[in-house]
């Protein structure tokens, strides 16, 4: 790590080499995405640490938001103290050589800085954990030493900067700050926010990769992680040893949290669940079984539990279990399904409506604009599958990964209705099936059609004739094998973007 006098150095290096002219240009993008930040749009009272023009210039940030009808505090130097003044008008912001403006505005009331619900901090260097080098030796930083944290309903400190402003790790003392967000011009980090999944599983974005048989190992798992979701193994696919083998594996490879989803209906599931515990994995998701068989044992043993739904009635049942959090998913999702088939778009708002608990939307979710859908529906996060599934870190074969690029519109169907509801690729098992199917095949005779390991075969061996092909709707949508945290970075900056976007009625 560099010390602070290199890293001024490094950053004063940078800030000559890009003329002021130019600096005030590049300001622009940066406080396009401060203002479409979505604790920004919230917040009333907004405090600008300082209006320079020789730093990232929040000029005409301050006198657009006043115009919005924010109230907009400026600091004022008053001896050798820091007041927050109300800012009235465009003619006290005289940049001059000071970090705040000069003198107070005339008539302006004082506040304090509990009354503040954001704060906008430009720095010398940020670090994308939320780490800010300023000037001055913390004069300005501690206006806020008193503050509460922003999960405590104190500010939310949000750190604007150019991108050569960023480096890897920023060397603090006591009084500096840690912002909650750091915005520069190509990027936003949200690195502390009071999303409820974000709180309780200790992720930066409410982003869960589903568990999915023969695609979620280790590497897909840990590389979600690294980048701010929450990357679950998919031990359905796994035997208790090969389990314990990827966990080991995920931990090696990131110190973010993880998880395990264990389907319930695994001939395994037991044993899955004590290595679970042994190996004090921090989270567990279930799905296809009653959520009151595992839970009090999990959360006796400090785990954080959340079960994966598909009706209002379960998700009562959830709660009742003493479940952390539910997942919605609706009949898009590829694999197994619930017998209901309530699509997303339904389901999500009537299990918002039946429990209190923090809820994901599952099913058909591939992109931010399906997040910022979803969480319109009154979800708070999202489990996805399919998006994850078609990244470079998934263990699907190429084969199966190059077939689902070139799915349409209607090239998965729900089937195995009487053994368990399957979202399968039309395929030659696929058509068997609906043969099958169409005559009235009972429950056994598709027992029998379906066999052992055709899911393997399909999914992790590349058969993509005879294999069990598993896949949601969102496939569609789909067309390029990008890596897990460039998917995790997209939906984020979809996300944002949709919001934005939005036109208000």
């Amino acid at each position: 790590m560099e010390s602070k006098k290199e890293l001024r150095k490094l950053i004063s290096m940078r800030k000559k080499q890009v003329p002021l002219e130019e600096r005030r240009r590049r300001s622009v993008p940066v406080m396009e995405r401060l203002m479409v930040l979505p604790r920004f749009r919230k917040a009333q009272n907004i405090l600008f640490y300082w209006a320079m023009q020789d730093e990232v210039a929040t000029q005409d940030a301050v006198i657009a938001c006043a115009a919005a009808g924010k109230n907009v505090f400026l600091p004022v130097v008053d001896g050798d103290f820091l007041r927050i003044r109300r800012f009235s008008g465009q003619a006290a912001l005289t940049p001059g050589e000071s970090y705040a403006i000069p003198e107070p505005v005339e008539g302006s009331e004082e506040v304090r800085i509990s009354d503040i619900d954001l704060v906008v901090v430009p720095g010398v260097a940020f670090d994308m954990d939320g780490g800010r080098m300023g000037r001055g030796k913390g004069f300005y930083d501690r206006l806020l030493a008193g503050a509460s944290d922003c999960s405590q309903g104190g500010p939310y400190k949000v750190g604007v900067c150019f991108d050569f402003q960023v480096v890897d790790a920023v060397p603090r003392e006591a009084h500096d700050m840690l912002m909650d967000a750091v915005v520069c011009e190509s990027r936003t980090e949200i690195i502390r926010n009071d999303n409820r999944v974000c709180s309780v599983f200790g992720i930066r974005y409410p982003i869960v990769s589903g568990g999915m048989v023969w695609c979620s190992g280790w590497r897909l798992a840990s590389a979600v992680s690294a980048a701010g979701g929450l990357g679950l193994l998919g031990a359905g696919s796994m035997r208790p040893e090969l389990l314990r083998e990827h966990i080991a594996s995920c931990r090696a490879a990131t110190d973010k949290p993880f998880g395990v989803n264990v389907p319930l209906m695994s001939p395994y599931a037991a044993e899955l669940m004590e290595v679970v515990l042994s190996e004090k994995v921090p989270v567990v998701f279930t799905s296809a079984g009653n959520p009151k068989t595992w839970t009090p044992r999990l959360k006796d043993a400090g785990v954080k539990v959340a079960h994966v739904v598909s009706s209002s009635k379960f998700a009562v049942k959830c709660a009742e279990a003493g479940v952390d959090a539910v997942v919605a998913e609706g009949f898009e999702a590829g694999g197994h399904n619930g017998r209901e088939e309530t699509a997303t778009m339904v389901l999500v708002p009537q299990v918002r409506a039946a429990v209190s608990l923090p809820l994901l939307a599952a099913g058909g979710i591939v992109s931010g604009a399906g997040m910022a859908a979803a969480f319109a529906l009154g979800a708070e996060g999202v489990q996805v599958g399919t998006r994850f599934a078609l990244c470079r870190e998934s263990s699907a074969s190429e084969e199966f990964k190059q077939l689902c690029l070139g799915l349409k519109e209607g090239d998965t169907m729900l089937a195995l209705k009487k053994v368990s509801p399957t979202r399968l690729i039309k395929n030659d098992f696929y058509a068997q099936v609906q043969e099958a199917e169409d005559r009235g095949a009972s429950k056994e005779e598709l027992v029998e059609l379906l066999g052992r390991g055709r899911a393997r075969q399909g999914i992790f061996e590349g058969d993509l004739s005879a294999g069990e092909l598993e896949i949601g709707q969102g496939v569609s949508l789909i067309s390029d094998l990008p890596s897990a945290a460039d998917i995790v970075r997209s939906m984020v900056d979809g996300y944002r973007r949709a919001v934005a976007g939005m036109e208000v009625l």
